[in-house]
Order: C-alpha cells, then structure tokens, then sequence
C-alpha cells in the first residue's frame, strides 16, 4: 500500500487480503465443468487455497474494504477469461470479474472512523481507472455554445465560437446537439488539428508569411529525398531494403513459414501522454505506449533532494514527482513487457526553480514521451481511398465508458490480439482487404472514423458497437477514447456527410455534419503573440559550496545519475531483433544511448532553453540530429518563444542537410497550483532514424580494458566557446546543471552552433573525428 497521513496517523497493524472471483453463467456447471473452473483459477502453488466462500470477516477492530470493477463494465480481464473458459470447453461462462478484498486491522476501535475508511480506500484504487439534447444557437447565439462548453468543458476558444455560431445559425440554420458540440471539441482540438502550428503568426506586430508548420517541412529541401510517408497522421516512413522476410504459408493460423524476397522501408512515431500520467503515472504510462504502439518513455520531475523547495505546492489530483518517476516508468515498462516490444532508449530529467522575475518553472505536468520504430512493407504504404459500397469494420476490444475527453486505460493483451489481427491481413500481401486503417485516439469514434470516410462520407449505426458497459449513453459511445475496441460496420455513402444513427432507419441522428465544415475548408487560426524578454540576476554560488558537495549533488540528479533503476526491471532484447540496447559492458552498465539495425536517437536540451530559446532547440539538434514540443505556448511570451525555438531548429537542419519528417505537440504545459500558475519549460525532443546496413558494427561506450589500456577524453561539446579563454563547453554544462542545484539561475553566456560558420564546421569536424575514432 502506498506511504499516506492516514496510514502514518492511525493505529493500523495487520493487512490480510484474498481475491474473490465474479462468475456469470448462462447455465449451471457440471463436476466437471467446476473442476476445469478450478484449475483455471487456483494458484498452482497453493492449490487448496481456492476457497467457495470468502474468509476475511470484519469486526469491529477491522476494516473490511472490497475493490473490483462496477458490475455493469465488462472489464477487458473478463473478456480474456471468458476466451480461456470457451477454449477449454466452458461455454456457458460469460462473464469473469475479479475483485480483491482488504482486511485492515487495528489496535483499537478510538480511532477507526468513515472518513479514514475513505482515505484508505481512496489508496487502493487508481483514480483514472448524459441524454441527447439540442443546444439552442439559434435562439441564443453565441451565449448557448458558452454555455455548453462550461458544462463539458470542451475548450473552446474565441475563434471556435463564432465559426461554429456562424456554421449552425447562418450556414446549416439549425441547433447542434450535445453529442456535436462535444464531437467538435474533441475533434478539432488543439491536440487533433494543430491550430498554433498551422496558424498566421503575429509577434509584437509583425506579422510572419510562415506557419511553424511551413517551417518544418521546408527542411525537406535540404536533405535527401528519401521520405517515403511523411507528416502522416500515424507515422513517418524512410526508405528501407530488399530482404528475404519470413511468411506462413496460411496466415492467420499455425502453418509452415516460407521466405519470400520483400522490400521494407523504415518507420518511426512518437507519442506524448502528459496529463494522465501526472494524474495515474502508472496507467497513463501504459496508456501512452499503448497508443503509440496503435498509431520509449519520459517524465520529468524527481524525488526528495536537499536543494529542492520544501515550500513548494502541487495539485492535489496529481501523484507526487516521487510516484510520477516510478510508477510512470513502470508503466511504460510493464506495457512493453506485456506486448512484447523491448525498451531500448529514453531519457530523464527533473527540474523545479523560481527565476529572478518570481515566476515559478517546474515540469508539474510531466513529460511522458514515448517513440517507437519498425518496419513495413513498401506496397502498404500509402492509403486508398474510401469508395462507396466500402465496408468500415472496428477491430480490438468492447465499447467502455474510458476517456471520454482523454485516454487513460490500456490492455496489453488486448492489442496484442488486435495487432495479430492486422499482422495476419498484411501477410495475405495482395489479398489484404484492409483498405485504409487509422488508430483511434483523441475524439474516439467521432474523430477516427470522420477520417476513415473522408471525403466521401458514410453513416455509423450506434446499435451496431459491440458494448462492454450496456448502460454507456451515446455520447460517450461517440466520444470515448477507450483503447481497444471491436466491429462496427459503417456504410459508406459518397454524399460527404457522416451521420450517426441511432437506428436503422436513422429516424434519430444524434450528429449529422458535412465533412467540409468540420475537417474540410475550416479558417486559419490567427494567434497574436508578443515576446518577453526574461530577467536574471548574476549567477553567484553559495561560499560553502564546496566542489565535493557540488559533485555529489550533480551526480545525484535523475539527469545524470544512474539509470539502473529504469533498465533492470524491463526487456530489453525481447523479440531478438535487438543489436544493441542501453546496458553495455561487463557489469551490464546503462550507457548506451543508440539503437542499430535502424539506428536511432533522442536529443533534448529544455534547462539550456530557459536561458536562451534559440540556442537550446540548437544543442537539442545537436544532441540528437521527427520533433515533439511541449510548451505552454498559450501563455504570455511562451508562444513567441516557441516561434524562435522552432526557427532556430530548422534553420540549423537545413544547415546541416537534416529534415523532419513528423512531429507532435502537447500546448497546455502549465498547471494551476493554489492561485498560481506553473509553466513547464519549454521543451523540444528531436528524435531521428537512419538505416544501418550492418548491425554488426557496434561500438559501446564502456572500458574495454581499463587495466591494460589508455582513456582518451574527446568532447563532443568542444566546439561551443565559453566566455573564458582556455574554457570550453563542458563547463556551460556543468554550471547550468549546477545551478539548478542551488535554486539559482543567472547569467549564462550562450554562444552555440550558430554563433557562426567556425562552430558549424567545427560540429562538422568533431562527428567526423568521433565517427573515424569510433570506426
């Protein structure tokens, strides 16, 4: 159980706990079938323990707590049993819940009361595990969409509100429904549409011709043309080889395997899950590898250090950093370990500073970032599109009421099955009937299939979703972002509309929109931004200071320390398809930080970016060579700052013949603490992927002969001048890194890659010089 005040605080001495076993059958078991049902359930190493009646009894010097699931939600538990009951012959069992009960006994009866019975349920459980109406627009304008949005919470900004006034009363002159407006919210978000990206930028009153966007993508003038998929909604795709892969000769089932000579190209994808994972670090974790997997791991902050703040206040509906950095973790691990796919790489990093303008930064919103790489077979690249008469079927898991307006559950096994699913369509090569295939995320069912049949349009038949939960209404139905899910049949129309009927003969339509209003011809977002120009004081250290205490506080800093705590609970080598992962050397030590076959590598550089924006989004280039940003763009002088941050990014790609590919941005990076506002510093990941012909060629960087040979120091950071002479960048490194650890943060001087051509060539010089060493 979890560290909590009402734990410490109360005269509890003994837990006892038992799993009890929910069963519905459809008709009575036989001996028979009670005794397969018992082995089914039973701990092989206590077999006797399997009882037919509960045994933890409360009395009055105990508390006796049950946790399990609401009886009306088919959990995805339930639905793996029930196939392993139907695959050994008990049919008749259709649902499987398990639940587990908690005995807490204590030394006195004083102090049990209901409310500490309801802090210590609140420990054992995870926090993140209406009708259809009219919204009178027509009536009330503008005031009725402000109305619905405080209900929902559904965001809208200003420019959402008069274009979608404007669309129902002018255009379509009729009232939305609930389930529209929340379809609205949802699918046009900031996190679906990227508005800031691909807004009209005006910052301080100049008004720039380029998007963050146009930006991004011009870098693909200046490096080869070897994109195959890029700026996907999925994934990105670089050109891979011709090789002999193996193929069952009936897939989809147990059959010999034969090779077939087949060309692969490259993919890469990178997802964040920031929110749930401050809020549930374990689940929101595993729900962020999950999508990703559907469409390797980060959090931001860490545990009790004698420079940190002990003043410092955090929301109480998120975990503390301490949970976040374990929990998150091991969610992110258990999920890969679940699925099957090793971890191979990631970073950490902590932060929390006051600067010298009072403004406190601190990642009180995590930074859960997970990227994935692959393969995929050249002639499934690119989509076909929707014809009329096409049949659109959801595979995966029952409908749940999980996320409606954020994801935050996930089922390894179920995306497994899932994912077999697919597998099996792709190796039936040119009998593949997928058509197009598109995961659903943010805006569940509303978003994902208005993709799917877009430009054609099609009608949904709400009664045809598979329902884990039969009393889920249908706007969650339209808007839940549960992350498996199962068959819907949708009839392609070709009229450019997509309806959602509520029967058959669609005589109720909860939503009805046309295509081109909400994803088609919708306007630009223009976003009217002014720079702030930061404040700081003259770096001074403590004079008791000294360089012992400072080494040990530099190496106890989850940037640096070691990660052993983060690779020796997780596969690492699962698949066997894995040339080289972090650990390296006799003693398995986690340093490497490249991946082969296809090689990859993550670069970010966020605490550099508080004192100067251009120059950090450079050393994150530098540091790594697909981009996702986290910035509190919305707030004052973030916006800008992210403005100059991305052109600072790609003015230097282009420079060094780099292009981006894809990317992904999470823009609501502050949280509100008391009465105040926290930002989290700005945050670009670069992220990149590159083809490794030989993937015997691995160099790691751990002592090979440490008694017999010679250590040579070779900075890659040499080439960034320091203010002294003689100096170079490494001490850069070490003083921002220090005076983080002294809650102070100054004066730094930030001369980087382009403070001219000579560091430029010098970058040049130094990789080259690396590579031949390392060759």
């Amino acid at each position: 159980m979890k560290e909590d005040s009402a734990i410490k605080h109360s005269s509890l001495k003994d837990i006892e706990t038992e799993v009890c076993f929910h069963i519905e059958v459809t008709k009575s078991l036989t001996p028979k079938d009670k005794e397969t049902l018992k082995w089914i359930l039973q701990d092989p190493l206590h077999p006797q323990s399997l009882l037919e009646k509960e045994s933890l009894q409360q009395t009055k010097n105990n508390i006796l707590i049950e946790v399990g699931p609401r009886f009306n939600f088919s959990t995805s538990n339930s639905t793996n049993a029930v196939s392993i009951c139907r695959n050994l012959g008990l049919t008749q069992v259709i649902r499987l819940e398990v639940s587990r009960r908690y005995l807490l006994a204590f030394q006195s009866t004083e102090k049990i009361t209901k409310q500490l019975e309801n802090d210590l349920a609140s420990l054992l459980y995870d926090r993140m595990t209406e009708y259809l109406r009219d919204i009178d627009i027509l009536g009330k304008g503008v005031e009725a969409l402000k109305e619905i949005d405080k209900e929902l919470g559904l965001a809208f900004d200003e420019a959402d509100l008069v274009y979608y006034t404007n669309l129902f009363k002018n255009v379509l002159k009729r009232n939305p429904t609930n389930v529209e407006c929340f379809d609205l919210a949802q699918s046009n978000s900031e996190h679906s549409r990227h508005w800031f990206f691909k807004g009209k930028m005006v910052i301080d009153g100049t008004e720039y011709d380029e998007s963050l966007i146009d930006m991004i993508v011009d870098t693909q003038k200046y490096s080869n043309s070897n994109n195959v998929i890029k700026f996907s909604d999925n994934s990105s795709a670089i050109r891979g080889y011709i090789h002999k892969s193996l193929r069952p000769i009936t897939p989809g089932s147990v059959s010999e395997l034969r090779q077939v000579p087949t060309e692969s190209h490259l993919i890469f994808t990178a997802e964040t899950h920031n929110f749930p994972t401050g809020v549930a670090p374990f689940s929101g974790a595993t729900t962020g590898t999950g999508g990703r997997i559907r469409d390797v791991q980060s959090v931001g902050r860490g545990y009790n250090l004698p420079w940190e703040d002990k003043s410092f206040e955090y929301p109480p509906n998120f975990a503390s950093p301490l949970a976040i950095l374990v929990e998150a973790s091991n969610g992110a691990s258990d999920y890969g370990n679940k699925f099957g796919e090793p971890l191979i790489s990631g970073f950490v990093r902590s932060f929390g500073l006051i600067d010298a303008s009072g403004e406190r930064k601190e990642w009180i919103k995590p930074i859960m970032f997970s990227g994935g790489i692959g393969s995929m077979e050249s002639n499934m690249t690119e989509k076909l599109p929707p014809q009329v008469g096409h049949q659109i079927v959801k595979i995966g898991g029952p409908v749940y009421r999980i996320g409606v307006g954020g994801g935050s559950a996930s089922d390894a096994e179920m995306e497994q099955k899932l994912n077999r699913v697919v597998r099996a369509c792709i190796e039936l090569d040119r009998r593949n009937p997928i058509v197009s295939i598109h995961d659903q995320g943010a805006g569940g069912n509303g978003n994902v299939l208005k993709e799917l049949v877009e430009p054609v349009g099609g009608i949904i038949y709400a009664n045809r979703f598979e329902l884990g939960d039969p009393t889920i209404n249908t706007l969650e139905l339209w808007g839940a972002e549960y992350q498996e899910n199962n068959a819907l049949l949708c009839e392609v129309t070709g009229t450019g509309t997509v309806v959602l009927a509520l029967d058959e003969a669609a005589t109720l339509t909860p939503f009805n929109l046309d295509l081109e209003h909400v994803l088609g011809k919708m306007p630009r977002k223009v976003f009217k931004l002014e720079r702030k120009v930061g404040l700081y004081k003259e770096l001074e250290f403590p004079g008791a200071l000294s360089i012992f205490n400072s080494l040990e506080r530099v190496l106890r800093l989850p940037s640096v320390a070691s990660k052993r705590y983060l690779t020796n609970k997780v596969d690492r080598c699962v698949t066997g398809l894995i040339a080289q992962q972090q650990c390296v050397g006799p003693l398995h030590t986690p340093l490497a930080d490249v991946a082969q076959g296809i090689a990859s590598s993550i670069g970010e550089q966020p605490i550099k970016g508080l004192v100067n924006t251009e120059a950090g989004a450079r050393m994150t280039v530098a540091r790594s060579y697909y981009g996702n940003w986290m910035w509190a763009a919305k707030l004052p002088g973030e916006g800008a700052a992210l403005f100059d941050a991305c052109k600072a990014m790609c003015q230097l790609m282009s420079q060094l013949g780099i292009a981006v590919d894809g990317g992904k941005d999470s823009l609501s990076m502050a949280a509100r603490v008391g009465k105040d506002t926290v930002k989290a510093p700005g945050t670009l990941v670069v992220s990149t992927y590159a083809p490794c012909p030989d993937v015997r060629k691995v160099v790691t960087p751990d002592f090979k002969a440490p008694s017999m040979g010679k250590i040579w120091c070779s900075s890659l950071c040499r080439f960034i001048p320091w203010r002294e002479e003689g100096t170079n960048g490494d001490r850069e490194m070490a003083t921002l890194l220090l005076s983080g650890l002294v809650s102070k943060f100054g004066t730094i001087t930030m001369e980087d890659l382009l403070s001219g051509t000579t560091n430029l060539d010098r970058f040049r010089g130094v990789v080259s010089q690396e590579d031949l060493v390392m060759q």
